[in-house]
């Protein structure tokens, strides 16, 4: 997606605009997405990706049975765990008061 020309400009702008809006939700914190997580926070980041992960299966087979699949995007050849431990990790980097 590009908002303008250049590339930098729009590297800048695809991070900060999110950014903005995290810090926002974190009343400014800015150390708080670089906190230690603790065990709590591991243990919810593993139920919300298992859940996750459900989730994704029992849709998309109720979606196939209904013949209201789309083109498939994502087929389950490409999916490596390479990919589902990036997924994990981007989870984790989620605060939870």
């Amino acid at each position: 997606m590009n908002i303008c020309d250049n590339k930098i400009i729009d590297g800048l702008l695809f991070c900060l605009i999110p950014l903005v809006a995290v810090l926002y939700y974190l009343k400014w914190d800015y150390t708080a997405p670089f906190h230690k997580p603790k065990r709590s926070e591991i243990k919810l980041a593993i139920i919300l990706f298992v859940g996750y992960l459900a989730y994704a299966l029992i849709i998309s087979s109720l979606l196939a049975f209904l013949s209201l699949s789309g083109s498939d995007i994502v087929s389950a050849g490409s999916v490596t765990l390479i990919m589902l431990l990036s997924l994990f990790c981007s989870l984790m980097g989620g605060k939870t008061d």
